[in-house]
């Protein structure tokens, strides 16, 4: 799921990648397009971390529960 949720981010990045590259005569418009684009790379670094801090609960786990048996 989480991933899906980056991919998506990713998506949006690059619409704004190219949004940005026709905005260029309207500062205002670059600039809401260039806000939008840093809260979805803000976003996927969170899901990344949270997602990192998941599989290294479970790992965590695993090994405990291995210790415990």
């Amino acid at each position: 799921m989480v991933r899906d949720l980056v991919n998506n981010l990713a998506v949006i990045v690059g619409h704004c990648d190219l949004l940005g590259d026709h905005l260029k005569t309207e500062p205002q418009s670059g600039k809401r397009v260039r806000a939008i684009q840093e809260i979805a790379q803000g976003m996927a670094l969170q899901l990344n971390e949270f997602q990192c801090g998941v599989v290294e609960s479970a790992r965590s786990a695993r090994v405990q529960k291995r210790g415990a048996a």
